[in-house]
């Protein structure tokens, strides 16, 4: 599996993947849409987290991020085979209790369909911030930041000063101070 997503839940010390592009032949796609969990304490265990019959929205090149203020892994954007309107909306894998799929929903504004961006946890401010991905062959270096506390949609964040050239497949990190 290649081009998925990962998250880290430290409230039960363990790795969460989700989605990508492999050979799935459980379920005859080459979509990723289960969740496996690496657990961290003693000798590492890979199980699901969340199987295939409980499909989520399968697609590669996402983003995802661990709201620890929810409990809960955040998705956005990505490919499939026929761009899916599913990949407009951020969704929730809920983990406490039975882990299930939430559609966080989005109206008005919205970065649109893409692939490649990053994402990061602003936890101070509980919000997911993206940025950058690829739209239909057409880079981008646009910020936009999801409110995670009240879901009032997508903002774009406007940046002052120069900035960073468009760009895609990249990565991004968080600095609390």
């Amino acid at each position: 599996r290649y081009a998925h997503s990962s998250v880290y839940d430290g409230m039960r010390r363990r790795m969460l993947v989700f989605g990508g592009t492999g050979e799935f032949a459980t379920y005859g796609s080459t979509w990723g849409d289960d969740v496996h969990a690496l657990s961290l304490d003693g000798d590492p265990t890979w199980s699901y987290a969340l199987g295939p019959t409980q499909r989520g929205q399968g697609r590669n090149f996402h983003s995802a991020i661990y709201d620890s203020g929810n409990r809960q892994m955040v998705v956005f954007g990505g490919r499939t085979d026929d761009w899916d309107p599913g990949l407009l909306q951020p969704w929730a894998l809920r983990l406490d209790g039975e882990p299930e799929w939430i559609d966080l929903g989005s109206d008005g504004a919205s970065p649109g369909f893409r692939w490649g961006h990053s994402a990061i946890y602003d936890a101070h401010r509980a919000r997911m911030v993206l940025f950058g991905g690829d739209a239909f062959g057409r880079l981008k270096n646009d910020t936009w930041i999801l409110k995670l506390s009240c879901l009032t949609g997508w903002e774009e964040l406007v940046v002052p000063g120069t900035q960073p050239s468009p760009r895609t497949v990249h990565t991004a990190i968080y600095d609390p101070n």
